[in-house]
This record gives C-alpha cells, sequence and structure tokens, in this order.
C-alpha cells in the first residue's frame, strides 16, 4: 500500500517538472521588446542616434535607429537574464543602459546622450602625456573590440594594459598596483571566489620548485596582477565596465588617500557593486542593492 499511495506522489512530481521545464523553454524562447527614447542633456529628443542591444560583452541581439522623436523599438529573444542598451551619435558621448529583465518582456528604458565639448585652443599633449594615456586608460569601446578571451576586469588589465600593473617604468619604479576603486569608493576585499581564484594562481605550475616550506613562492610576473587587488578584479565582469583608469606611483595630482599606484573603475549605469558578489546588475531588489561593500578611504 505505501507504494501504491507513492505512485501519485511522483507521478505529480514529475508533472511539476515537466511543467517547470516548459514554463523554462517557453522563456527563454520569449519575444523580449525594449522601447527606447533617446535625448540630450536638455530633454530634446535626438535623432540619427544608434541603439545596440548586447548580451554579454560582444554579442549585438538587436539594433537600430532613432527616430525625429528620438525612440527606437528594439525586437529580439528573450535568451538571458541581462541586456546592455548602447546608445552612440558622433558629436556625444557614448552611453549605457545595463538592466535586467525579472521576468518581464517588455523593457522601457529612457537615456540622456552629453555633448562632446568642443575646444577652443589647440591642446598641447606631449607625447610622455600620450603614452600615459594609452597605457593608463581604457573603455568599454576598447574591450569589446578585443578579441581576445576575457572573463574579468584582471583579464582587461593583464592582456590590454598590463602597464597598470607596475607603470610605465616597471618594477624598479613602482610596486605593483595596490589600490581598486569602484564609481569613486575604495574596495578593501574582493569576493570568496575572487580570493580562492588567486590562490589558484599562486599554485607552483608542473615541475616548478617550491622554496622549501613547502608553500610555493608568489608569482612576481610583471604581467599579473597580485594578491588583494587581483581578488577585487575578479569579481568585476568585462561587460560592466565603462572605463579603468590608472594611477601609477608618480602621480602628484590625486587628491583622494591612497589614489596613487591605484584603478580607478567605473561601472556603467545600472551595475553595482558588492563584496560578496562582485559586479551585479541592478534590480528591483532594493534590500540587496542597499547592502555595504566598501569602507570610505
Amino acid at each position: 500500500m505505501r507504494r501504491l499511495r507513492a505512485v501519485p506522489t511522483m507521478v505529480g512530481l514529475l508533472g511539476l517538472s515537466l511543467i517547470g521545464a516548459s514554463r523554462t523553454m517557453r522563456a527563454q524562447g520569449a519575444t523580449l521588446l525594449v522601447r527606447v527614447r533617446v535625448t540630450d542633456s536638455a530633454r530634446a529628443p535626438v535623432a540619427g542616434a544608434e541603439v545596440s542591444l548586447v548580451r554579454g560583452l560582444h554579442a549585438v541581439v538587436a539594433q537600430g535607429t532613432t527616430d525625429a522623436a528620438g525612440q527606437r523599438l528594439l525586437i529580439a529573444r528573450a535568451d538571458s537574464e541581462s541586456y546592455d542598451v548602447i546608445v552612440r551619435k558622433i558629436g556625444y558621448h557614448r552611453a549605457d543602459r545595463v538592466f535586467l529583465l525579472n521576468g518581464r518582456d517588455t523593457v522601457t528604458l529612457s537615456v540622456v546622450l552629453t555633448r562632446i565639448p568642443q575646444p577652443l585652443a589647440p591642446v598641447r599633449v606631449t607625447a610622455r602625456q600620450d603614452a600615459a594615456r594609452r597605457a593608463y586608460f581604457i573603455d568599454a569601446d576598447e574591450i569589446a573590440a578585443s578579441d581576445r578571451t576575457i572573463y574579468s576586469a584582471v583579464d582587461v588589465i593583464e592582456k590590454l594594459r598590463p602597464d597598470m600593473i607596475y607603470g610605465l617604468g616597471g618594477s624598479r619604479v613602482c610596486p605593483s598596483i595596490e589600490n581598486v576603486f569602484v564609481n569613486g569608493r575604495r574596495i578593501l576585499m574582493g569576493t570568496m571566489a575572487g580570493t580562492m581564484a588567486v590562490q589558484v594562481r599562486q599554485l607552483p605550475r608542473p615541475g616548478k620548485r617550491t622554496d622549501g616550506s613547502g608553500r610555493p613562492p608568489l608569482p612576481m610576473d610583471k604581467y599579473r596582477v597580485p594578491g588583494a587587488p587581483a581578488a577585487i578584479l575578479h569579481s568585476i565582469r568585462p561587460e560592466h565596465i565603462a572605463q579603468i583608469t590608472y594611477n601609477d606611483c608618480l602621480e602628484k595630482s590625486v587628491k583622494v588617500n591612497r589614489g596613487a599606484n591605484a584603478a580607478f573603475v567605473v561601472l556603467k549605469p545600472g551595475v553595482g557593486y558588492s563584496s560578496d558578489e562582485g559586479s551585479y546588475v541592478l534590480g528591483a531588489d532594493t534590500t540587496r542593492n542597499a547592502r555595504p561593500s566598501v569602507k570610505k578611504p
């Protein structure tokens, strides 16, 4: 009798699992509508702006240009939890809006473009300043344009901007990067996953001897971000980055504490950072978004 009574229960559970699976399949195949309205800083509509709906770092799933009212409807298959709307127009700064679906099939967004100021007089840039800018700055466009495998902000620096680790002078002039700021606030520790990733990086390579203490030696490779900075940067996804700027140890114009020998990460609008989970897309869960994750320097 016990077996007979257990059969309906098992059948019911199987039925529920099949229903759940079918709902998931329908959700993955659902059509996503994204209505975008683009204006300038004076709230006037911007026509002719290029609007792209991007999944992850590279995958453009829909795109088009705004009409005379500054509006554009993008249609795609809802096969991801988060997307990035990128708006570009000549004469304006690029604008991003990262968002979560949260079960929705229709999203309405307003994006404001800011004009690129026109210089009134010729700007003199020395060769040294130009080299420093190329070595110490990278933005979302350059990250997305790279054909290298990029999993996190650590890869962005190590593979695309290795001079951010020690500076242009190398390890004889400056120590390795010591501090990381995210959206203007100093981060003191990385996520647990980031810390574990750093520990794995420190394991000796096959056939490599240890220092006799049984502990593997710390990597001193010029092209590796060390310790806590690596743990923090490992927890920042590349598609969440608007830009990264680096100040080496010789920088004297920094007005913030610990601002020299530091990387400053700016996240795209709609992205937050928590020392529990790293960078994440802001959603409707205000409790989660309000968790303190950093301390003032």
